[in-house]
């Protein structure tokens, strides 16, 4: 989703059912999630329409989501700063969840 589901507070708070969103991406193979800001990038920007990393993890979570493709990249990101981005997503991970990728321009995603 390309929408702020974290609006109504902290996702991994809550049931999927009490979740914007979560029940047109539930158990899905892959999920493309925006994930514009950092954490503390976000608590500046709450209400523009975007979400977190940790936001996009949490719904990839609450969904059931089996990948997750992590998108709408902040502009003013360098491309380290993306990769740091992919790295602060898969340290949100559990073992034995998806790890997450960063979406890139030409990536082509192969559905089961």
């Amino acid at each position: 989703p390309d929408h702020e589901p974290a609006l109504a507070g902290a996702i991994a708070d809550r049931s999927s059912d009490w979740i914007s969103g979560a029940s047109i991406a539930d158990d899905v193979d892959v999920l493309v999630h925006d994930a514009q800001y950092f954490e503390d990038e976000y608590e500046d920007r709450i209400g523009w329409g975007h979400s977190s990393v940790a936001d996009a993890v949490s719904f990839s979570r609450a969904v059931g989501a089996r990948r997750l493709l992590l998108f709408h990249h902040e502009p003013r990101h360098t491309d380290g700063s993306l990769e740091r981005l992919e790295a602060r997503a898969r340290s949100l991970v559990r073992r034995s969840e998806v790890q997450p990728t960063l979406a890139r321009e030409g990536m082509v995603v192969e559905l089961p």
